[in-house]
């Protein structure tokens, strides 16, 4: 039983399920092989091979989860506790069935015992997400920085129009809109709106690094189809979806990444482009169309009170938010896009910001030239933006349809 309570309180902590069927396939099954055809299977009694067998699964897949987790989120502790355990089960079947000796209790018991403390030593850290990008870790970029172009990874299928990214479970999270009927302009506008809704399905996609979708979930009903840029908050994915025009409304849902399974949490009679959760505060943010305000709700025991919520003025104009993660201290590091007239025609200008919630103004602005070979900016569409060492990795998916994510790095440069 403590095996299987410890397997399930792994999952808490955020396991790409891919991973762990690797791991347990080339570690698991051929060490569950070699302990029982090599070792301990000749010693069992007939009457106990099949229970023995089952607690030796048991303790692999267990092992594995472990391993996994602490490859996903750099922390070694997991699998350190996990082969402490292993390796002390060890010591009670060579007790039990091979050789019973004091020995045995020497070295199982002690490791038994690390074991549990080391497990007790993560408590309080599941359902949390991992440490934020950080609120500093733009400061050192500027218009002068140099980027460069590290991996292209094109997708297998036609992801329509990407809207955000999220990292949750050691996977990459995309949300995705595909229209069929484009909002057509009203003139003059009618019922407070100055276009028609037109018609799509909003979506919830999973992938694989080799780009292709593993999983998916469609979120919206009728009219309210298109979600923004998500974000996670250590358990759930959250995702806004609203109507393809400003002025109008949304649902916002929280998304389980294991199960894909979406759950209402409350509808508000505006258009939600984005959304960060603030996991130090308890707080959920939205940006309005154009990012023009950003929204704030308490957030009591995972239920948001539509009401209580609260609008700013966003003080930025250089950039129009598209997607935004949470980076502490109640901030935020967004990516977006805008388009100026320019005397040969429009000038499309992409940037990441790092902006503060609770005042709705900038902190730290990078704008950023890198385009694609269709001249779309980099930041159209969804981002991530992480820490690299002693610099900043932005992962972006600029394009609609069958596109590309690119990879680029930054190391420093002018302000």
């Amino acid at each position: 039983m403590a095996h299987l309570c410890f397997i399930a309180a792994l999952r808490l902590y955020g396991q790409d399920t891919v991973v762990f069927l690797w791991t347990y396939a080339l570690l698991g099954f051929p060490t569950h092989a070699l302990i029982w055809l090599g070792w301990l299977g000749p010693h069992v009694p007939a009457g106990m091979r099949i229970p023995v067998q089952l607690y030796l699964l048991t303790i692999l897949v267990m092992v594995s989860a472990a391993l996994a987790v602490s490859w996903m989120h750099g922390a070694p502790v997991f699998a350190v506790a996990a082969v402490f355990f292993a390796v002390s089960d060890i010591a009670v079947a060579r007790q039990q069935f091979v050789e019973p000796s004091t020995e045995n209790k020497l070295w199982g018991i002690p490791l038994y015992f690390a074991a549990q403390m080391l497990f007790a030593s993560t408590v309080g850290q599941a359902g949390r997400p991992a440490t934020p990008a950080g609120a500093g870790l733009l400061d050192g970029l500027g218009a002068g920085t140099a980027w460069t172009l590290d991996a292209q990874q094109p997708l297998s299928f036609d992801a329509g129009h990407p809207q955000g990214f999220a990292r949750a479970d050691g996977a990459l999270f995309l949300s995705t809109v595909r229209v069929t009927q484009r909002p057509a302009r009203l003139d003059p506008p009618a019922d407070g709106f100055d276009r028609t809704p037109g018609e799509g399905s909003g979506w919830i996609y999973r992938l694989s690094p080799g780009g292709a979708p593993i999983d998916s979930v469609r979120v919206g009903e009728g009219t309210v189809y298109h979600p923004g840029g998500i974000d996670y908050d250590g358990r759930h994915l959250w995702v806004p979806v609203a109507e393809y025009r400003p002025a109008s409304s949304s649902i916002v849902y929280r998304v389980d990444p294991v199960t894909l399974r979406p759950e209402e949490v409350f509808r508000y009679p505006d258009h939600l482009g984005g959304v960060v959760v603030d996991t130090e505060s308890d707080t959920l943010y939205a940006v309005s169309w154009g990012s023009r305000r950003i929204y704030a709700w308490p957030i009591e025991n995972g239920r948001i009170d539509a009401g209580a919520g609260v609008g700013r003025t966003h003080h930025g104009h250089y950039i129009d938010y598209q997607d935004c993660q949470f980076a502490g201290a109640g901030t935020a590091l967004c990516g977006g896009v805008n388009t100026l007239a320019g005397p040969s025609g429009p000038v499309k200008l992409g940037g990441i910001e790092h902006v503060d919630l609770r005042t709705g103004r900038p902190l730290h602005t990078v704008p950023l030239a890198l385009y694609t070979a269709s001249g779309t900016p980099a930041t159209q569409n969804p981002v991530q933006i992480d820490a690299d060492g002693g610099g900043v990795q932005l992962i972006a998916l600029p394009e609609d349809g069958q596109g590309t994510i690119y990879v680029y790095r930054a190391r420093g440069g002018d302000r």
